[in-house]
């Protein structure tokens, strides 16, 4: 014990950095823009808007900066982490919005807009398998269980807090989601840390729902759900797989990551398929829809 503890102390004083640099394994990522830090599993390659050009994981996965901050931009993601073996990734993504934060909501209000937020992925084609209100010590989460096709699966956490549509998300491309990408997401979110804290005090709707279902879904077609399925659509994986398709391809029986089938994505549905006659565009973002929609994925606006 005596020379475990005399080795740990010479390493100390030798090597300074030697145990801070164990600590910060934990990568905790600052997100000012959200107001929130954030635990990311080490084992993750992981991207933020603050990612300096130089981090070795561009090259990894065959990226720049200029690449990243475009994407990052048009699709309003602020941290996207990749697992190596390129089987799931976790993507962070916020927009501002004018609606009531979660935390004010009572459950009911957050049940309808749960009814609602699954109209609106059944119109993206997206399969809500299950959903709950989760409680976080500083807020209330949405949490969906996601199917977008066979082999593609998400966990999605989404609140609106302090102003900001922050959704939380997990996308499996590998198949069903597994027990430990269910608690890798749990984790995750469960190590949040928003600057503002609200008020104990805080004048929470537990009574009955103050308005019509119709005016709630009204609100959130609007504003709320435009944040859900615009964080479910974002993803770094499918933009970084296209560019490295052909690489990827020529690449067979090399050992290389192993690139599964291309996601589900709203705008490669609506570019890409040979059978749709009429691409639609959302006439106040731009943004190309899969044939059909009757809602913007983006903004919100109906089509």
């Amino acid at each position: 014990m005596r020379k475990i503890f005399a080795l740990l102390l010479v390493m100390l004083l030798v090597f300074p950095g030697t145990l801070i640099y164990a600590h910060a394994a934990e990568n905790v990522y600052r997100l000012d823009d959200l107001g929130l830090s954030v635990t990311i599993p080490w084992s993750l390659a992981t991207f933020t808007r603050d990612t300096k050009s130089t981090d070795p994981n561009f090259n990894t996965f065959g990226l720049n900066k200029e690449q990243l901050d475009s994407l990052m931009e048009e699709k309003d993601i602020y941290l996207n982490a990749l697992a190596m073996d390129w089987s799931y990734e976790i993507i962070v993504t916020m927009s501002k919005i004018s609606m009531d934060d979660f935390y004010l909501l009572s459950d009911a209000e957050l049940s309808d807009f749960i009814d609602t937020l699954i109209d609106g992925y059944a119109e993206m084609g997206v399969e809500v398998l299950e959903s709950e209100i989760y409680e976080h010590p500083q807020a209330k989460f949405i949490k969906a269980h996601l199917k977008f096709s066979s082999d593609n699966y998400g966990m999605q956490y989404y609140t609106i807090y302090d102003g900001k549509a922050i959704s939380f998300n997990l996308r499996n491309y590998s198949g069903k989601l597994t027990t430990h990408q269910k608690d890798v997401i749990e984790q995750v979110v469960d190590s949040i840390q928003f600057d503002i804290t609200p008020q104990k005090g805080a004048a929470k709707r537990t009574g009955a729902v103050a308005s019509t279902k119709d005016s709630i879904r009204d609100r959130i077609i609007i504003g709320g759900i435009s944040g859900a399925l615009t964080g479910a659509g974002a993803t770094l994986y499918s933009t970084i797989k296209k560019k490295r398709g052909q690489k990827a391809e020529a690449g067979k029986g090399q050992s290389q990551p192993v690139l599964p089938a291309e996601p589900y994505s709203p705008e490669v549905t609506a570019a890409s398929s040979q059978e749709d006659e009429e691409v639609l565009f959302c006439r106040m973002c731009g943004a190309k829809l899969p044939k059909g929609s009757t809602f913007c994925y983006k903004c919100g606006e109906k089509i």
